[in-house]
Formats: C-alpha cells, structure tokens, sequence
C-alpha cells in the first residue's frame, strides 16, 4: 500500500472510530483541566490518580500518539535529506534550501510533540510537572509556526517575481514585496511571543483568575493571527497562480508554478484551512461554559489531535515532494510490465 493511499484511509478509519466511541467526560486539555476558556496548563495533565474511568480513551490517545510519531520519524528523515542533499535537474526549485530547512524545523517540533503525548498518556497515573504540558503546547504550536513560515517563504519569492516582471526590479527588492514581509513576518513573530509567554504561564504551579484571564486573552490573538495567516496563504496562492502570465515567464517559473504553487494551492491550503476552522470552532466552545458543558472534552481533544496529526502529516508529505513532477499515468504502466 502506498503512502498517499495510508494518508487517505487513515482520517475515515480515525473518525469512523470516533462515531462509535463512548462519551466519556475528560479532564485534562492541550492546557490543562478547567471549566471553561483556557487554562495556564497547570491542570492536572499526566497527575495522579482520577476518579474517572479513563483507560479506553488514553489507550486511544496513546495510540495515535505512537502512530503519528512513526509518520513524523520518517518525514524528519525526508526532510534531513531534502535540506541537505541535491536535487535532480528538472526537480530542483528557487528557494527549496531555506524551505526544507524551516521545513525539518517544524517536523522536528512536531515528532517532540507526539513523544511527548505518548510519554504523558502512556502514564495516566503519574504526576507531571505543570512544564510539561506546557512544553506539550510549546512544540506543537511551534510546528505550526515553522510550517507557515515555510510557505510564506515559498509565496513571498513568488510574490516578489511576479512584481519584478511588472516593475523590472530585481527580485526582492520592490517596495511592496518588503511591506508585505514585514507584516506577514511580524504577524508570525507576534504569533511566537504569544506562544512563548503562554509556556511560562503554564509552567506555574499556581493559577490565578488573573493569569487564566491573561492566558485565554493571548491564545485568542494567536488563533486570530493564525486564522489571518491561514487565510492569506490560500488567497495568495489563488492570486498568484490566476495572475501568471505563461508568454512572459521562464521555463524554470513556469515549472515552479506547476510544481510547487499549484500544489500550495490545491491541496496545502485548502487543507490547512479546513483545521484553522475546527481551531476557530473549538476556541468559541471552550471560551463560553454553556457550550464547553455540553461537549465530551475527550472527545474533543481526541479530534483536535487527530485532526492535527493527520493534516500536518499530509502537508509536509506533498510539501516534501514539491518540485517533483508528477508521474504520468503511461509511467505507471511502463513500470508495471517490466
């Protein structure tokens, strides 16, 4: 079975399991327990022994901890080879070096965030330092952050060529082009400092109505921003490739276009979209008690982490192979009769 047809099968097998798994109350969230908004992180994630009857629905998140690290494992080892070998003629593309380094980065963050979720649900009855459930949230967003930051790199050297087909200026240089990058960037770095002041919020042992205040007012702007950024990536990526102009681009453009900013537009970011949403969806539940109490936490954690796992698994998996031209069908066929 091939990679694409596992990637496929394997979000239907995950919420088919969903639809049939027991409703069951969970206390401890990506923040830690609270009722209501978002915790500090200094619930009682990985504590001592509960009163609920957990076993099936850690076994379950255990599992598809384990199953998206051994995916994430063999993606790191994709992209250690994409950042540091070369290409061949016709499968190389401007700015793959820095893209494949940010790109390893966030795979490398994302495989420490699902260790991490095994080791801590692999010992439902061991207690955790509030860190590391901080340090939980850390990684994970820090992979969102690298992803995104990996695109922006692709979609702002394609903005800046289109610009200086118009305006006869050397790449990068346009007005425009550095305006947009200072925004989109600051927007990430923004994105950042929320992330890392949420993590020293959450490794405090004691919570304070203040700081649950401060820490739900800082995950609303960087789930904000990152409902923006998401946004722009597929706008862009639409305008870009409605913009070209096949008479005045290079071979080499052209084949960037085909294959790197189609794919972008086509599959990442449609894709990364359908999570923003959910991530929207889940922070208006969260946010208001009537909502959060009729909701399975469980359940919703469950989802949120499937949903997670499987997008970025598929993201990085096409956005290793960009670049790379598809195969033709008469190539399957020459293969299969020899």
């Amino acid at each position: 079975m091939s990679i694409s047809r596992i990637f496929s099968f394997t979000p239907v097998a995950l919420l088919a399991w969903l639809a049939y798994s027991p409703d069951v109350v969970y206390a401890r969230g990506r923040g830690g327990g609270s009722s209501g908004g978002h915790s500090s992180g200094s619930g009682s994630s990985g504590g001592g022994k509960s009163s609920l009857k957990l076993d099936s629905g850690e076994a379950a998140i255990f599992s598809f901890f384990i199953v998206f690290s051994v995916f994430t494992f063999y993606q790191l080892i994709m992209a250690f080879t994409g950042m540091v070998g070369r290409r061949k003629e016709g499968e190389d593309f401007a700015r793959r070096r820095p893209f494949m380094v940010v790109l390893f980065l966030s795979t490398a963050a994302l495989l420490v965030t699902y260790v991490l979720g095994a080791v801590i649900y692999s010992h439902p009855n061991t207690y955790f330092a509030p860190g590391v459930n901080a340090i939980f949230g850390l990684t994970q967003e820090l992979g969102t952050e690298f992803l995104y930051t990996a695109f922006f790199i692709l979609l702002m050297y394609r903005g800046s060529a289109q610009l200086s087909r118009f305006t006869g200026a050397p790449v990068g240089t346009s007005t425009a082009g550095t305006i947009s990058r200072v925004v989109v960037f600051a927007l990430l770095f923004i994105m950042l400092a929320s992330t890392v002041v949420r993590t020293v919020m959450g490794a405090i042992v004691r919570v304070t109505d203040d700081l649950r205040l401060a820490y739900n007012a800082l995950y609303h702007v960087y789930i904000g921003i990152y409902s923006i950024l998401t946004f722009v990536i597929l706008v862009a990526s639409i305008l870009l490739w409605k913009n070209r102009d096949p008479t005045y681009t290079t071979h080499e453009l052209s084949l960037w276009d085909t294959n790197v900013l189609r794919r972008i537009m086509v599959i990442c970011a449609p894709v990364l979209l359908i999570r923003a949403l959910f991530e929207i969806s889940t922070d208006i539940i969260t946010s208001h008690k009537e909502f959060y109490a009729q909701v399975s936490r469980l359940g919703l954690f469950i989802a949120s982490e499937i949903i997670d796992g499987v997008t970025y698994l598929w993201v990085i998996y096409v956005a290793l192979g960009f670049g790379i031209p598809p195969k033709q069908k008469g190539q399957y066929k020459a293969v299969a009769t020899k």
